[in-house]
């Protein structure tokens, strides 16, 4: 009996609970979430109206669809913008980008100059790479002797931002005293290792502009001409114009963004500026070049700055470390699992392919998963001459592999996250929506002129002028002519005279003195209703604001029917409603709707109009 009890107790919770819902053909929505959505609409128009209007709204947007509203390029890019737009803010959970953000700008205090060498490997290097470290790390060869070497095209020192060179090396670039030196990192393809040569403090974000001018018999008229003009105030873009040798200098004030680590002497000329502030002449080779900062940002975790140093962070290589983490995180989580066949086949090519179980599982991330055929297959396609890589090559090429596929799996998953999906179904609806209103409605309305007859027709007596005052009006900025335009006003012969009379004369600020208006005014205008002026014939003053009115009432128009054209704007509203209401009806008919009996009776309960 207790079992029975509980069984009838199980069904009754259930059916109460699912029985709390409305459906529109294809869409549902429950009760709680009705309330909080439609919370306005059911406290001011009433259960019933809001019921109505949710219920025509899901038809309209079922209509869209059916026009295939998805497939036009307005909704595709609008729907891609969306989604870009919530991948770059929600794409990365906040424990992975706010601990690397503090690092990037950390780093971005200080920059270093290195001599980096880096060598690709030929298939017939057999050079000891090793031996050469060792020697220059010893002293016993200077690594600019090493990198003429070795390298085809050697470079010189240069300094270095954080996240312009690969992670890892950065990370023990920045941790070296002077004169320091790396590891050395070698793979079977390539060879690297940098020495620390020493460290500056970094100036800021800086965009700045140039001016540059030939280093010739003219330069020192130059530049008198340049700081001339600097000293007058003149806008450095304007000044570039004038003098720049460039097009880039003249037609865009020499622009420079990105905030590139600077020469030495570039760097000493900025020192210590501000945004708005010029250097003295640099000689760059042949040329010498004005510098001027058009902005500056310090290095700081100040709000304002956060999601552009972030977004100058993903645009580094510290994207790429953002992404490791990342996946790091993602294989922390409770759906993400190994097998014990995945540690089985890392000891070597061989162990995957004596895999009897084609199917098994090698490792799992939500519902996704990859199986030993799948990888077998991945090998086969992508992979030359795998059953050849060493243990510890192979051993890396799995942990790539995987890697790439929490992160796919991830990536394919963001759109129906919970705190993405309803974010993109509310995007869709507004798309929906536009597609009806500016787009579909728009081109019908346009092609089908006879609607507005037909309906101006069946509805002349919504479309009447109402009362008004044919009149004239004179607003004066110079409340001492009152008395003689009024005088002057209630003649309309005087009209053009009068406007004549005042055209061009100012008062003592400087603004026109009389500004002349006429044609018709309703009735229900703000200068009868608001500012007390009588609807009758005659002459009569009001202010307005700090301007005089004098108006003058010539006739009072009884109401009286529009013409179809003089009626034209309105009948837009009216025609756009009857065929919006149109495709409801046509909508409804062929749709099932239910409301739940406890969805409507809770509402009714609750919201009582």
């Amino acid at each position: 009996m207790k079992k029975i009890i509980a069984f009838l107790l199980f069904v009754s919770v259930n059916t109460f609970c699912f029985s709390q819902y409305m459906i529109v053909g294809k869409d549902s929505i429950s009760l709680a979430n009705f309330k909080k959505d439609y919370l306005y609409g059911l406290q001011n128009s009433g259960v019933a109206e809001t019921v109505k209007t949710t219920q025509d709204f899901y038809l309209l947007q079922q209509f869209a669809e059916e026009k295939k509203a998805d497939t036009t390029a307005t909704f595709r890019n609008g729907m891609a913008r969306k989604e870009s737009e919530l991948r770059n803010k929600l794409f990365l959970p906040s424990n992975i980008t706010e601990p690397l953000l503090n690092q990037f700008i950390n780093d971005n205090k200080s920059e270093r100059k290195v001599l980096v060498f880096i060598k690709e490997k030929a298939a017939d290097d057999k050079t000891d790479y090793t031996s050469v470290y060792n020697e220059v790390k010893s002293g016993k060869m200077s690594m600019e002797e090493a990198m003429k070497k070795y390298m085809e095209k050697p470079g010189g020192s240069f300094y270095v931002k954080p996240g312009s060179l690969d992670d890892e090396l950065y990370s023990e670039i920045k941790t070296l005293p002077k004169n320091g030196y790396t590891k050395l990192f070698q793979t079977s393809k390539i060879v690297a290792f940098a020495q620390n040569l020493d460290s500056r403090p970094s100036l800021g974000y800086i965009v700045f502009g140039t001016i540059s001018y030939a280093n010739d018999a003219a330069a020192a008229k130059m530049k008198t001409d340049i700081y001339s003009a600097l000293k007058s105030g003149k806008k450095f873009p304007e000044i570039a114009k004038l003098y720049g040798s460039s097009d880039a200098e003249k037609n865009n004030g020499g622009l420079v963004t990105g905030s590139p680590t600077l020469p030495d002497a570039v760097y000493a000329a900025l020192k210590g500026k501000k945004e708005g502030e010029y250097s003295e002449p640099v000689l760059v080779g042949d040329k010498y070049f004005v510098f001027y900062i058009y902005s500056l940002m310090p290095y700081d975790s100040d709000p304002k700055n956060k999601e552009f140093y972030k977004s100058q962070m993903m645009r580094s290589q510290y994207g790429e470390l953002a992404q490791k983490n990342l996946i790091e995180y993602l294989k922390k989580q409770p759906t993400y699992k190994e097998s014990a066949t995945y540690t089985a086949i890392q000891k070597s090519y061989a162990s995957l392919i004596s895999e009897k179980k084609s199917d098994a599982v090698l490792y799992s991330f939500s519902n996704h998963k990859l199986t030993v055929e799948d990888l077998q297959k991945l090998l086969t396609e992508k992979v030359k001459d795998a059953d050849k890589l060493k243990p510890e090559e192979w051993k890396g090429l799995l942990s790539l592999i995987n890697s790439q596929f929490v992160y796919n799996s991830y990536e394919q998953d963001f759109a129906l996250r919970s705190d993405i999906k309803p974010e993109l179904d509310a995007a869709k609806r507004n798309f929906y929506s536009e597609f009806i209103f500016s787009g579909w409605l728009k081109q019908q309305l346009a092609t089908h002129p006879e609607w507005f007859t037909e309906y101006y027709n069946k509805n002349k007596s919504k479309y009447t002028w109402e009362s008004r005052a044919d009149g004239r009006v004179a607003i004066l900025t110079d409340e001492t002519l009152e008395p003689s335009i009024k005088k002057e006003i209630a003649d309309p012969k005087n009209w053009d005279s009068l406007k004549k009379k005042y055209e061009g004369k100012a008062n003592e600020k400087t603004k026109t003195a009389v500004n002349f208006e006429n044609g018709e005014m309703s009735e229900t205008a703000d200068v009868f209703k608001k500012y007390n002026v009588p609807f009758k014939k005659g002459v009569f003053t009001t202010k307005m604001g700090t301007k005089t009115l004098v108006i003058a009432i010539d006739s009072i128009l009884p109401p009286s029917q529009m013409t179809e054209k003089e009626s034209e704007e309105y009948l837009k509203d009216g025609v756009s409603e009857e065929q919006l209401n149109s495709i409801i009806e046509r909508q409804r008919a062929k749709t099932k709707i239910i409301v739940q009996p406890e969805f409507l009776k809770d509402l009714e309960k609750n919201f009582k109009k």
